[in-house]
């Protein structure tokens, strides 16, 4: 045991002595400059990219540590002649007796003052993808094999991975600024810092804060947030967040998350988001939301299941639960250009009024609906004229604002009668069931089934709304209950059995007018019907002056 002991003690002074000696005598022997050199001949052959360094510095005691400053990576050929990543001042260190031990201790990472220029081309090509240098291919053509197996034989194990861990990390002051030429839009994520101590893969918990400023040519004021968790990552690349908080402009949003890396460049995260005022949330997204929309969006809670993977977001379960209202939605997008997205979603108990966040704001009531869209393009604003698919919805006990029904048809029995009908002037018409299915190819939503029912009227509609610009054609139907003023029943009777109207304009305002042509089709039906031949041509007369003055009789009216 004795002789254990001394061999042990005799090992380690010898290996302190070596770490000593080099720590006093490798940085002479061998030359910064040198180093310097190979440092960047090496990023060359591999990245394609020329690297200047204006500080190296390096150390063995009481840990390995370098440190690099004014360092500038360039864009690769093909690109402009401005840096891809400037750094200030990077450095990092690994102490060394935990690594003689099988141990990775991280002293410190820190990056101070980091600016990153991502540039997309006109013609989709990126300057962050991975290039070589063009010696590349004049390497034998075993070369690759080589590398493979070298790569393979260096390869740190997965035992030491287990007890990785870094004791400092520090990211400050970072500009990450993106300018897509395809698209002429610009983005800036302007990083104060991301902190942490005590990193690690061994399931020892440890706190993580940042702070960002998130900027757009899209947003009309930057987003600022801030980011808190405690973060658990296990050795077997699974990993949880919790007290997860965020703050956006002032809105806290509280969460867990978990999540799993599948393949290296994928994961799975589950999300739960206790109740919160929505709204808050979306309008700090510069999103202008009525007063119906606050008060749909004021208690809701969201249970989320996202997969990324393959630069692609995909959401395979979004339930919001907002009073007795739910909604699931399944839906995933591409990252980048060309961008193609999916989305199935199933709302039942819905509250219409949320149907203002996407610009319909005349709509309430209570209802389900059912969507299966599909969309592609080289940008957002090129997804909505490329959507297809097919939109249900049914309500119930509701209104849509700007359209009186009723006193429309009123205004038609006044130029038949010259006698209006008395009645309260509204400017909306309320509905008991509302039912509609639209099939939606190239940014065009059809319609052949509307239907709506009170307790006073049935309206049979179809038509069209052109999504991009809200622009809506209908050909209404309108059939009034028996038992509702006989005057308008009486003329109902005449005309048809039907009052046939027009809507136009927009989605959000609304004109409705009669559609003469068929009344005065449906007038001569009537009077022709049992009548002899020998009085047609009287009436046909009788119609024609009748019609000329309906029609100017209804131009003033709806100037």
């Amino acid at each position: 045991m004795l002789k254990a002991i001394k061999f042990l003690l005799y090992s380690v002074i010898g290996l302190l002595s070596i770490a000593l000696v080099s720590a006093l005598i490798l940085p002479h022997i061998i030359s910064l400059d040198q180093a310097k050199e190979s440092l960047t001949e090496q990023v060359y052959k591999d990245t394609g990219r020329t690297m200047t360094i204006g500080r190296l510095k390096w150390s063995i005691l009481p840990t390995i540590s370098l440190q690099l400053k004014d360092v500038r990576l360039s864009n690769p050929d093909g690109f402009p002649d401005t840096p891809f990543m400037v750094v200030h001042k990077a450095q990092s260190g690994v102490k060394l007796l935990p690594l003689l031990h099988g141990k990775i201790q991280i002293d410190n990472i820190k990056v101070n003052d980091l600016q990153l220029n991502l540039l997309r081309l006109a013609n989709g090509k990126t300057n962050w993808a991975t290039t070589s240098s063009k010696a590349a291919p004049q390497q034998p053509a075993t070369k690759p094999t080589a590398t493979k197996k070298a790569t393979s034989s260096t390869r740190v194990p997965d035992y030491m991975i287990n007890y990785f861990k870094i004791h400092e990390f520090a990211i400050n002051n970072v500009q990450i600024n993106l300018n897509n030429l395809a698209t002429h839009q610009s983005r800036q994520l302007q990083l104060d810092h991301i902190t942490s101590n005590n990193v690690n893969f061994d399931g020892d918990a440890y706190f993580l804060s940042a702070d960002w400023r998130y900027s757009s040519s899209n947003l009309k004021k930057p987003l600022v947030t801030h980011f808190s968790a405690e973060i658990i990552a296990g050795p077997e690349k699974l990993f949880t967040m919790n007290s997860m908080k965020i703050v956006c402009n002032d809105v806290v949003l509280n969460g867990q998350v978990q999540a799993a890396n599948k393949h290296g460049h994928a994961f799975r995260a589950s999300i739960q988001m206790p109740e919160t005022d929505l709204s808050q949330l979306i309008s700090a997204f510069n999103v202008s939301l009525t007063h119906a929309d606050k008060k749909a969006l004021a208690k809701v809670a969201a249970n989320m299941q996202v997969v990324i993977s393959n630069d692609t977001l995909s959401i395979s379960q979004l339930t919001l639960v907002n009073g007795t209202s739910t909604l699931t939605l399944q839906t995933s997008m591409s990252a980048f250009p060309p961008l193609k997205a999916q989305a199935s979603m199933k709302i039942t108990n819905l509250d219409l009024t949320l149907l203002h966040l996407i610009g319909v704001n005349n709509l309430s009531g209570q209802g389900n609906m059912q969507l299966n869209l599909s969309a592609s393009g080289n940008t957002f604003a090129a997804l909505l004229p490329a959507l297809n698919g097919r939109i249900t919805i049914d309500a119930q006990n509701g209104s849509y604002e700007g359209v009186d029904i009723i006193n429309a048809i009123n205004d038609v029995a006044t130029i038949f009668t010259k006698k209006p009908v008395t009645l309260n002037k509204a400017s909306a018409t309320a509905f008991t069931t509302m039912h509609a299915s639209f099939d939606i190819q190239d940014g065009v939503a059809r319609n052949h089934d509307l239907l709506i029912t009170s307790s006073i009227f049935t309206l049979n509609g179809k038509g069209k709304v052109a999504l991009t610009t809200e622009q809506i054609r209908f050909d209404l139907a309108i059939t009034l209950v028996n038992s509702y003023i006989p005057a308008l029943t009486n003329l109902q009777h005449t005309i048809g059995g039907s009052f046939p109207f027009k809507i136009s304009g927009t989605l959000n305002d609304p004109v409705i007018t009669p559609n003469l042509q068929k009344m005065a089709i449906g007038t001569a039906e009537e009077k022709l019907n049992g009548m002899t031949t020998e009085n047609i041509q009287a009436v046909g007369k009788s119609l024609n002056d009748s019609a000329k003055d309906l029609g100017h009789a209804v131009g003033k009216l709806f100037k």
